[in-house]
């Protein structure tokens, strides 16, 4: 009998691997239930798994419009256009190992379909590097495609896309709303491009899970500095790797087997995201298989060495390519700028998560302490909130995007009363295994 099981539980997934099944369980409402998917009337196959942007924006009945932008040297943007145009321009603004597509996979509490529901003219920015980005002369196996960090996002793409989002909308005011390296990149735009946000009439940002300092950061990206990231960095360029993380088809299939939730293993996924993002107390069984292997994407080398660079020396400044011929082009001097924060002078919202082991408390007051325009610094109402909840929260509508689309994107500070999740996360998981 065991033997006839294996067999078959062999044959169903050798069935999805190979792309025979169109409509393959991949969701269920809990934990157990993923240990029997192919037989629980229960599961289902959730399309946003393997969907594009578009497709899925359509099913939740939400237009949506794509416009190519083209950067000053030679990237091609997808940016998607969604909500009612005649509202409030919000630009939301993707982190690192994401595109705008993450905005969309919790179903119709995502982010993306939350501001569209409260009449907001969404935009969802897509920065170069990802699976949206094509090049003018170069392609992905050009090193030179993928010479670019946060510094080119925060002075090319970002004044790109809002000249375009500007023209588009009339010249209505522009709220910003970037998360973790969409915040490293709007703070790089904001403060050295002061008279381009005030002539495009950007008014307002407001920051979930910000990046701007990375000191002791409690993740184990924060070894990066002690592991000798620069050799390795050194090594895959010499190599002719200049990027991480690339995702495809096939791998999509094959994460899908390895982590696809079951009561067994999503203990261990929660230990390996936990130890990067810090442990979370929000995955949400019907869609964590989505956000997962649909929501990510490439990682260029050089934007790992920024990072890496911001834990080494304490300082928001760009990348030194210990080069000066390459400093030189990419910055016009032989040294890499700092950022000046205080240059920025429209009102900042900082949103932060206590749980956060990327983008700590203590380096979020950092920031706080160095922005001299009207700032509001608030955590997220649960003590457990991760880094990854800003995105994958199951709870992310009533904890977080509900208050930004009522409170915080009209100006507002609303105070927030912290509740506990971690002491009951996996007592309600053992509950669950019981039932």
């Amino acid at each position: 009998m065991r033997a006839l099981t294996l067999t078959l539980i062999f044959l169903l997934q050798y069935q999805y691997l190979s792309g025979q099944a169109s409509n393959w369980k991949n969701a269920c409402p809990n934990w157990l239930q993923y240990n029997f998917r192919w037989f629980l009337p229960q599961c289902f196959y959730n399309p946003d798994v393997s969907g594009e942007i578009t497709d899925i924006v359509q099913r939740y009945k939400y237009p949506a419009t794509e416009y190519n932008v083209t950067t000053s040297d030679g990237y091609i943007l997808v940016q998607f256009r969604i909500g009612d145009p005649n509202g409030p321009t919000i630009l939301v603004i993707h982190g690192i190992y994401m595109n705008p597509m993450g905005w969309t996979l919790v179903g119709k509490d995502s982010l993306a379909f939350v501001l569209a529901e409260a009449g907001y003219d969404v935009w969802l920015v897509s920065l170069r590097g990802t699976r949206y980005t094509k090049h003018e002369s170069l392609t992905q196996a050009d090193p030179k495609y993928w010479e670019f960090t946060p510094h080119e996002m925060g002075t090319i793409d970002l004044p790109a896309i809002i000249e375009t989002v500007s023209t588009e909308n009339g010249g209505k005011p522009i709220t910003l709303l970037p998360f973790s390296m969409g915040s490293t990149c709007s703070l790089i735009y904001t403060s050295t491009m002061p008279d381009h946000v005030a002539q495009h009439n950007v008014i307002l940002q407001v920051h979930i899970a910000p990046i701007a300092y990375m000191d002791r950061v409690s993740s184990i990206v924060g070894l990066g500095p002690y592991i000798g990231w620069s050799r390795i960095s050194a090594q895959l360029k010499k190599s002719g790797t200049y990027y991480v993380l690339k995702p495809s088809d096939q791998s999509r299939r094959t994460a899908t087997l390895a982590f696809l939730p079951t009561t067994a293993n999503v203990r261990g996924f929660w230990l390996i995201m936990g130890s990067i993002f810090g442990f979370s107390c929000q995955l949400n069984p019907a869609t964590l298989a989505a956000t997962v292997l649909n929501g990510g994407d490439t990682i260029s080398v050089y934007v790992m060495d920024f990072y890496v660079q911001i834990m080494q020396t304490s300082k928001f400044a760009a990348l030194d390519y210990k080069d000066p011929a390459m400093n030189q082009e990419h910055y016009g001097s032989d040294t890499p700028p700092e950022y000046d924060l205080s240059k920025i002078d429209i009102p900042t919202t900082l949103i932060y998560a206590l749980n956060d082991a990327m983008a700590t408390k203590k380096n979020v007051e950092r920031l706080h302490s160095e922005l001299t325009t009207n700032t509001c610094l608030k955590p997220v109402p649960m003590s457990g909130f991760t880094h990854q909840d800003f995105v994958i929260a199951k709870d992310g509508r009533k904890l977080l995007y509900q208050p930004l689309a009522d409170e915080y994107l009209i100006g507002r500070c609303p105070d927030a009363t912290i509740t506990n999740c971690l002491t009951n996360y996996f007592a309600n998981l053992r509950r669950n295994e019981n039932e």
